[in-house]
């Protein structure tokens, strides 16, 4: 598919509210979010950007906004480059994205994982490939 073509479809899935506010919380998550949220300091860094703020419509829908994300520890960039520069000044040292081409942008962090629930991803070297929240878990 070409760029223009998956910019579209990009554009439809995360700005169109039917759509974008649609998708199921990822089974596991809570489970380690409560954990996180309890033991280590966490951060949102979403290229997303206002007017729309979907993803604070989709957290708060799903019960994660403001209860393990809100204004103090979500943060919101232009681009993935920007990821890398947010992550810099909040001292990350893990990282968990959907997309390899934004693990890709974040050489800073160290421990950067690719969540492939679908398994659509071949193995990535650079990346520790995790297929749930459940697989991810063992790692914190």
């Amino acid at each position: 598919m070409g760029r223009d073509l998956a910019g579209q479809i990009d554009k439809i899935i995360y700005d169109d509210p039917k759509i974008a506010l649609t998708p199921p919380l990822v089974p596991g998550a809570i489970g380690v979010l409560d954990f996180v949220s309890k033991n280590r300091p966490h951060f949102l860094i979403s290229r997303r950007q206002p007017p729309f703020m979907i993803p604070v419509k989709l957290l708060r829908r799903h019960g994660l906004w403001p209860k393990y994300f809100n204004e103090k520890n979500s943060f919101f960039v232009v681009t993935k480059e920007d990821k890398d520069e947010k992550a810099i000044e909040l001292g990350i040292n893990l990282y968990i994205d959907d997309q390899p081409s934004v693990l890709e942008k974040m050489p800073s962090v160290p421990n950067r994982f690719l969540l492939d629930l679908l398994g659509a991803y071949k193995d990535d070297i650079y990346y520790r490939k995790i297929s749930s929240w459940s697989d991810f878990f063992k790692y914190i």
